[in-house]
């Protein structure tokens, strides 16, 4: 079931606001490919590929050679090594002036990115 806390959030947020990148797609369909099989994972796999992508239309973001440049700079900033899908997920919000939306704030700790843990909206 979904979070109370995440869902209060939700509904403080107009859709249009809210997008998703494609690189965040991709790691729910792993999460859902390494499910057994069964009932759980037909319907995490429906709702990823009925609910979430008709709930976000036209608001899913690529990455694409700009998102890739400033994906480079950023690495260049920071001066250390970062796991890649979350490297690029900040770059993505960092290029589109988005705030990044996720548990894990720990691992955004990054220059000029704004965080959101919306498990923790009060």
């Amino acid at each position: 079931e979904p979070n109370p806390a995440v869902l209060r959030w939700l509904s403080q947020v107009p859709d249009y606001r809210l997008h998703v990148s494609v690189l965040t797609l991709g790691e729910i369909r792993k999460g859902v490919e390494r499910l057994a099989p069964g009932v759980r994972r037909e319907r995490l796999r429906l709702w990823l590929e009925h609910d979430l992508s008709g709930w976000f239309g036209g608001r899913v973001l690529p990455v694409d050679r700009v998102v890739a440049d400033r994906w480079g700079r950023l690495l260049g900033e920071v001066g250390r090594s970062l796991p890649a899908i979350d490297s690029l997920l900040a770059a993505t919000a960092l290029h589109h002036e988005l705030r990044l939306v996720t548990r894990n704030r720990r691992d955004f700790l990054l220059p000029g990115l704004d965080v959101i843990d919306p498990w923790e909206w009060s």
